[in-house]
């Protein structure tokens, strides 16, 4: 049985169910290498959690036009490699979403990346069947920050009471996003934010480990 008052969960995908920094990292480096500016360690990369567009404008100087070309280099290398061969789920949030929804929490997406991606990669792990619905961002830019995305996932799940929806997260960009769409949201520090970051925004929970998140919805 459910624990909390929530019926709705919407999970954020990078960071909070997969750990993509290695392949999300390579591939825009990848797009990086294009324009000469790239960066010889990945792993310096901040650029798992904001939208990619940002990141390439705001990091590395690129003008918009640039920034979407940047986005089809990456795309292309991400669809070959980054997506499926170099990600993998963190330890045990395959098992917890799937008793989440055995005990009748309502399970959806809300993640910067495209939906295309994101059922691929759901599907290819095997946890898709326990999402009701899967409404990420969108190919072009007219659904592309947290607020868009999460303002889509409450509308196409037909949302009436937002007090009932809780985002799971792991980055600022995470919990301003649900704050702007006026939704609680649960943080996670194994992702790719910190603890000092993600204690400066609205939660109402901070798990370190998806033991903690499982012990917070199931009481477990």
């Amino acid at each position: 049985m459910k624990k909390t008052k929530y019926k709705y969960i919407i999970f954020d995908l990078d960071g909070t169910i997969t750990d993509s920094a290695y392949g999300v990292q390579r591939c825009f480096n990848y797009a990086l290498s294009k324009f000469g500016k790239e960066v010889p360690d990945h792993t310096k990369l901040r650029v798992v959690g904001p939208p990619l567009k940002e990141s390439f404008i705001g990091q590395f100087g690129m003008t918009e036009e640039e920034s979407d070309r940047a986005l089809e280099y990456y795309r292309a290398l991400y669809r070959e490699k980054g997506m499926l061969e170099w990600d993998r789920l963190f330890g045990g949030i395959d098992t917890l979403i799937k008793d989440m929804h055995g005990a009748g929490y309502i399970i959806l997406l809300g993640s910067s990346k495209p939906t295309d991606f994101c059922v691929k990669i759901l599907n290819y792990f095997g946890i898709s069947k326990y999402f009701t619905r899967m409404d990420a961002a969108s190919f072009d830019s007219s659904r592309a920050t947290k607020e868009a995305v999460l303002e889509n996932t409450i509308k196409m799940a037909g949302i009436a009471d937002k007090s009932e929806a809780v985002l799971i997260g792991d980055t600022k960009f995470d919990l301003m996003g649900a704050e702007y769409v006026g939704i609680d949201a649960v943080a996670v520090e194994y992702g790719y934010g910190t603890y000092e970051e993600l204690r400066k925004y609205k939660t109402v929970y901070i798990a370190k480990t998806v033991d903690d998140l499982r012990a917070f919805f199931l009481g477990e």
